[in-house]
């Protein structure tokens, strides 16, 4: 049976937004884990899943999207 677990191929949205220091990634709507660059939101993600799942971290498919930071200028008052 692990077996045919294992070649099953989920599908999960991941969302990814700058939380300050760090990426904060959302993963079918609920946060689950971060990352510290933008390249490392899909390994995070594949990670977090590999593990809770006890499965391969391969064996997912994600549709991620990545909410650029917001520009500086806006912050600031004159």
């Amino acid at each position: 049976m692990r077996d045919k677990e294992e070649a099953t191929v989920s599908r999960h949205v991941v969302r990814a937004e700058r939380g300050g220091k760090y990426w904060v990634i959302s993963i079918d709507g609920i946060v689950r884990t971060q990352a510290k660059r933008e390249r490392e939101i899909e390994v995070m993600a594949r990670d977090w899943l590999a593990l809770m799942n006890e499965r391969d971290p391969e064996s997912f498919e994600l549709e991620i999207d990545v909410t650029p930071a917001r520009a500086a200028g806006g912050r600031f008052s004159r």
